[in-house]
């Protein structure tokens, strides 16, 4: 699975999806889904990250903020995981390690 379609089934699963209603029955399922494709993955990218590919140490980050793919919510895990790729390099991360909603308040403004 690309990193792409995991950001994407990562919104999904936060419920940060335009154009999904949350009481809607087939955007649960859509949800659950996601969360559990994402659950199976997260093995994968905590080796990636732990290889040094930030882009999936910023996705884990993203999993312990949001409380997705199988992790409960951890803000000391998450900014760890936004810290280490904001280390190697990716400045969304930086932005998020200093904000953890900052994720959520870009997306509320588009």
């Amino acid at each position: 699975m690309k990193l792409a379609s995991g950001l994407c089934l990562l919104l999904i699963a936060a419920g940060g999806c335009r154009g999904y209603d949350n009481d809607d029955t087939t955007s649960r399922e859509r949800t659950a889904e996601a969360n559990a494709l994402l659950t199976s993955r997260r093995p994968s990218y905590e080796a990636s990250c732990a290889k040094g590919e930030v882009a999936y140490c910023e996705v884990l980050g993203d999993f312990y903020h949001f409380g997705t793919a199988g992790t409960p919510v951890d803000e000391t895990k998450s900014k760890a995981f936004y810290h280490r790729a904001c280390a190697g390099g990716s400045p969304t991360a930086c932005k998020k390690e200093q904000d953890p909603d900052w994720l959520a308040k870009a997306v509320r403004r588009q």
